[in-house]
């Protein structure tokens, strides 16, 4: 998620069509939020490019949704206080854009471990020691 911050603080030309800039951030966000949903023990189910911003859906295997959001990268740096948080709200299925109620996550390493461990616990499958022990092991030779 580093990196992904690095990409937003640099800024991005605004544009009426799809810059190779934004193009390889989407990807790049992608990537780092996969990471992050797979660390709560959820799934990605689907991935949106849109105009400046990216969205999509994840599930835990509870069958419980959530659907996120990242505005407009190109007014991070605008001061707004909703840039530099990700959206995220419950959600019925995997095309409910309406769901539950809004949060806001700061974007950071591990942002979705903390979120859910605060907010959410029970949706985090619980996880054996050893096997939390390997998934650590796997992690730092990568």
């Amino acid at each position: 998620m580093l990196q992904i911050i690095a990409l937003l603080n640099r800024g991005f030309a605004s544009s009426s069509s799809l810059t190779p800039e934004f193009k390889s951030f989407s990807t790049k966000f992608k990537n780092a939020i996969t990471k992050e949903i797979n660390a709560v023990g959820a799934t990605l189910v689907t991935f949106n490019r849109g105009h400046f911003d990216c969205s999509g859906f994840f599930k835990f295997p509870d069958g419980q949704h959530f659907w996120f959001r990242i505005g407009d990268v190109r007014m991070w740096n605008e001061g707004d206080l909703v840039f530099g948080r990700m959206l995220m709200r419950t959600a019925a299925h995997a095309k409910d854009y309406t769901g539950g109620k809004n949060n806001f996550v700061t974007l950071q390493s591990g942002m979705l471990t903390k979120w859910f461990t605060k907010y959410a616990p029970q949706h985090i499958p619980k996880v054996s020691f050893s096997d939390k022990m390997n998934q650590v092991i796997n992690e730092q030779k990568n």
